[in-house]
């Protein structure tokens, strides 16, 4: 992207054309408005984590498992609230593809969604944060997250009295990942946690 500057007061002998170039959507980063960290699970899985909230997504489906409910085979794993307004860092694409995110979907939960199957006449099949089928159609803006960090790498994983952004992310021994909120810590998931059972 080329960034144009101009000189109230700077004179120039001559003008020289300046050819503004924009990158094709599927490599545009789009900065996300709250700091963030993406893990990367096994399966082609990743994690973004902020202060408010974890979103999990991949291109197969895997296990999600919320406190108090039945296991899930989803694309997208939530816990927390992403604010209203507020969007992650990812690639910003327009090729939609299974595991993609979609955002502001209206009637999901946290205002996200993710691709079942890539978008045709602007109309999108999507699973919505709760598992439930729907159909998005009209505008629409998808989005892959970053390349992420493998756990083991993270000193904040190993943090027990804050964490990732006041959430504790910990790998059981059966490979499961269990993300919770740190007690105190004032999250809209309540002591709530998510647990990720990756394909095999």
């Amino acid at each position: 992207m080329v960034l144009l500057m101009t000189c109230g007061g700077c004179a120039t002998q001559q003008q020289t054309p300046v050819e503004k170039t924009e990158p094709p959507p599927s490599t545009f980063v789009q900065s996300g408005d709250q700091n963030q960290t993406t893990i990367a699970l096994t399966g082609d899985i990743k994690c973004a984590v902020t202060s408010s909230v974890v979103v999990c997504n991949g291109p197969q489906q895997f296990t999600a498992q919320r406190t108090g409910h039945a296991p899930l085979q989803t694309r997208l794993a939530v816990l927390g609230e992403l604010p209203e307004g507020v969007q992650l860092e990812g690639m910003t694409v327009e090729d939609i593809q299974p595991g993609d995110i979609i955002e502001n979907f209206p009637s999901a939960p946290s205002n996200l969604v993710v691709a079942t199957a890539p978008a045709e006449n602007f109309k999108l099949p999507v699973v919505d944060a709760d598992g439930h089928a729907a159909t998005l159609a009209g505008v629409f803006r998808g989005f892959r997250l970053p390349d992420g960090q493998p756990l083991e790498t993270l000193p904040a994983a190993r943090d027990t009295e804050r964490g990732i952004y006041n959430w504790t992310v910990t790998k059981s021994d059966g490979g499961a990942v269990v993300i919770a909120p740190i007690v105190g810590a004032g999250k809209k998931s309540g002591t709530q946690t998510l647990t990720i059972t990756t394909p095999h």
